[in-house]
């Protein structure tokens, strides 16, 4: 008697090896594994892998005509039931015949006899996508070709059909940046360019947007150059949080597409410099905030550029350029802008957001250091206005920095340290004659060190922290100074210092000794 585990076994092992034969098309094997008199050929042929695919999806995929020829004239063979199955993500054996640009195997797929290939032509996956749209994405220009042409396709519904995105075959066309399949979809007979041309998808970006926002200037060409609609039309286009073409390009760094929208003659490139999206961002300030000092050069140098406005252009929240360049700490940026000829970097530097925040007080709250020194030793700087400057909720950026160091790691601020509180510590202990609102004010940095949720962490002697040591020091040292500082405050970084004071090179036993005296006065 046949053990039924061991059968099952053997009928694993030939659907493995099977799938791995039409895989690799070795037709022989097939043939071996299909005819074994111990096969079941119809079963063999609809086994699923893990993934749902069957020998023929498989074999279409890597442009196995021959085998797909065996599979589907096999005597036990469903090849209606083999063609339009779908694997698990819903892409069937002509999909995946297009997606890798396998025309032989198209064909085969759609003049079979048992085909139905209008309906497989407009089949979708799980994304929504079509053979068309897949086509369109690799830029397989002669599987375009083969199914806008096909006896039994809708071209028409072929090319506005969309997918769960809102994308149809020339936006994914443009997005990939291939020229000619962009072409080939334009030109069609069935085209309607104007739809076609001005269609956004669900984020309202069309298929110049798409190109631009991946820097495809070819694709670009090919769109802007087309005589069924007005560029500006899609030029002065804009998705659903403003963005025009020009404003996703200069977001992205794409110089060259940029400068292709700025030079084209059919529009103003003063207006398109001085639009601003749903928050009130320029190209400028988008080109800013993710660092691309190319972009950010060339429109500040742009012919039609104001480049003093333009620097001086705030969000509706009030903030600009350089606070965007600030708040990303990116230094080559901030160089540019404050040393540009038509800049005022004292009036920039001193500029408020709506909350009275400045870019010194954005570098602190981030830790950027680097862009912090760049602020204060910047010739046309004002260091004491600066850190004495109040926001709405009467911060300085002494106090933020403090914050900072006191601060809990998070996704914006992910290495707290007292190295910004530091820096300007430094300063404040250079001043032979420190201002008496500056004096007064080293209480709230003191509290805030105290008071900020990693207090306890930062008091551990056991965790060496050399800045952390040096503000602390800087802080009694004030205090032996005279400076104004709260009793009940001081008394506790004295506390905190002392019993930190195993750490032999923490402390100047002369300088606490002062403090200790001062604060017992």
């Amino acid at each position: 008697m046949s053990n039924p585990d061991d059968e099952q076994g053997a009928a694993e092992g030939r659907a493995f090896a099977h799938m791995e034969a039409a895989c690799t098309g070795q037709l022989d094997d097939m043939r071996l594994l299909l005819d074994h008199p111990s096969a079941d050929p119809a079963a063999l042929m609809m086994h699923t892998d893990d993934v749902g695919d069957i020998a023929l999806t498989a074999a279409a995929h890597n442009g196995h005509v021959d085998a797909m020829l065996l599979l589907l004239n096999h005597p036990s063979a469903d090849p209606a039931a083999m063609m339009v199955h779908a694997s698990l993500d819903g892409v069937t054996a002509l999909m995946l015949a297009t997606q890798k640009g396998h025309v032989g195997g198209m064909r085969l797929l759609l003049d079979h006899p048992a085909a139905d290939p209008a309906a497989m032509m407009m089949h979708t996956d799980h994304e929504g996508r079509t053979a068309l749209m897949l086509a369109a994405v690799e830029g397989h220009v002669d599987a375009v070709r083969l199914l806008l042409n096909h006896p039994s396709a809708d071209p028409a519904a072929l090319l506005t059909d969309t997918d769960g995105s809102g994308d149809t075959a020339l936006t994914l066309a443009a997005n990939c940046g291939h020229t000619d399949a962009v072409r080939l979809l334009l030109e069609h007979p069935s085209a309607d360019p104007v739809d076609m041309l001005i269609h956004a998808e669900h984020e309202g970006n069309t298929a110049l947007s798409l190109a631009a926002y991946c820097g495809h200037t070819d694709a670009m060409r090919q769109l802007l150059d087309h005589p069924s609609v007005d560029p500006v039309d899609m030029l002065i286009h804009a998705d659903h949080e403003g963005n025009t073409a020009l404003s996703l390009a200069a977001y992205c760094g794409h110089t060259d597409a940029m400068r292709l929208l700025l030079d084209h003659p059919s529009v103003d490139p003063v207006d398109m410099l001085t639009y601003t999206d749903h928050l009130g961002r320029t190209a400028l300030m988008l080109a800013t905030q993710k660092g691309h000092v190319g972009g950010m050069r060339l429109l500040l140098d742009h012919p039609a550029a104001d480049p003093a406005a333009m620097m001086m252009h705030a969000r509706l929240d009030g903030v600009t350029a350089l606070m965007l360049a600030t708040q990303k700490g990116h230094v080559g940026g901030m160089r540019l802008l404050l040393d540009h000829p038509a800049a005022d970097p004292a009036a920039m530097m001193m500029h408020a957001r709506l909350d009275g925040v400045t870019a010194l007080i954005l570098a602190a709250s981030f830790g950027y250091v680097d862009a912090m020194r760049m602020l204060l030793d910047h010739p046309c700087a004002d260091p004491a206005a600066m850190m004495m400057h109040t926001d709405m909720y009467g911060d300085t950026v002494l106090t933020e920095a403090a914050q900072f160091a006191a601060a809990v790691a998070s996704e914006e601020a992910p290495n707290p340290s007292c190295a910004p509180l530091l820096l300007l510590l430094r300063r404040v202990a250079a001043d032979p004659q420190p201002s008496d609102a500056r004096q007064a004010h080293m209480t709230k940095v003191a509290e805030a060190l105290l008071q900020g949720p990693r207090s306890n962490e930062m008091f551990d002697a056991d965790q060496p922290d050399d800045a952390r040591d040096d503000c602390i020091r800087l802080l009694l040292e004030f205090r032996a100074r005279g400076f104004d500082l709260n009793s009940s405050v001081m008394s506790r970084i004295i506390s905190e210092a002392c019993a930190m004071a195993r750490v032999p090179h923490l402390l100047n036993e002369a300088v606490v000794g002062v403090a200790i005296a001062r604060q017992q006065q």
